[in-house]
């Protein structure tokens, strides 16, 4: 059924097996050139590469993908009424809050319909670097879902950006939320760190510069009896400039990172060349 619409999840599967077990199956999906392998006692892989399961342990915690077969109402043990069970143990996601800094080409978007990428002078260095972009990337992924996995237009709508700088979605804006659930916003340099402040003086607990704008953004959105979640991935201690703009004082390092700054540092000046890096890697990397 997949194969017959496009989509790219189907597979060709193949198994072995031997006085009535299985010792080697291999799964390959064509439309992605993905070839999943295993034997008995030697593990699986993905293209050569191996992998394993996941090392989740309940299934609030997880990811699901399932499929059904055909006849799945002749099937025993109604596959639908397994999967409902599953689903029922899950979390609910209300919503996604897309939030960027000064840069907001996809703020801007989800908030117009519009997709507007930056030119070089027009892309800010900010207080949240990882968010300093001018363009979006794998935003096309996104974008061949919302036009009904239409790649032709989505070829034709990257070559009005191409050409026009860029291309008006406009149309489809209701779905944004409705059908995908983002919501989106953006802050200022300001705005970040106001949020550090009240985010240390309501819970004491100190963050980077980067969830702020997360923060700030979420705190818009925030529904009455609905969980926020928010992630941190990097110590404020990186980021000691921003914190000491924010609460008139540098952040702090773990007891175990203190001193690296007073250790002895080592810089190689390098040339632009993959080769000559791999030389060095080879020859100064221990085994």
């Amino acid at each position: 059924m997949n194969f017959a619409h496009g989509i790219p999840i189907c597979c060709v599967s193949i198994g072995v097996e031997q006085d009535g077990e299985m010792i080697l199956g291999a799964v390959y999906n064509p439309l992605m050139n993905e070839l999943f392998f295993a034997q008995k006692g030697f593990g699986a892989t993905l293209n050569d590469k191996r992998i394993s399961v996941s090392a989740k342990t309940s299934i609030s915690n997880a990811c699901l993908v399932t499929g059904f077969p055909y006849n799945w109402e002749e099937t025993a043990n109604n596959p639908l009424n397994v999967f409902e069970r599953f689903i029922r143990q899950g979390l609910p996601v209300r919503r996604l809050v897309l939030a960027t800094n000064e840069n907001n080409v996809l703020e801007e978007f989800f908030r117009t319909g519009i997709y507007r990428p930056r030119p070089a002078e027009q892309t800010y260095a900010t207080s949240s670097p990882s968010m300093d972009i001018s363009r979006a990337s794998n935003f096309e992924r996104f974008v061949f879902d919302l036009v009904g996995r239409d790649a032709g237009r989505v070829k034709a709508l990257w070559a009005d950006m191409a050409r026009d700088g860029f291309f008006d979605l406009s149309a489809l804006k209701p779905q944004f939320e409705a059908q995908y659930g983002f919501v989106s916003g953006a802050s200022t340099h300001e705005d970040r760190l106001a949020t550090i402040r009240s985010l240390y003086d309501e819970t004491g607990v100190l963050v980077d510069r980067t969830p702020p704008t997360a923060s700030k953004v979420a705190r818009e959105h925030v529904e009455p009896g609905v969980p926020m979640l928010v992630l941190e991935t990097a110590l404020p201690a990186k980021f000691s400039e921003t914190i000491e703009a924010a609460l008139g004082r540098p952040a702090t390092p773990p007891g175990n990172l203190a001193n690296l700054e007073s250790l002895p540092q080592r810089v190689e000046v390098m040339d632009c060349d993959a080769a000559a890096v791999r030389r060095y890697i080879e020859a100064h990397a221990k085994v």
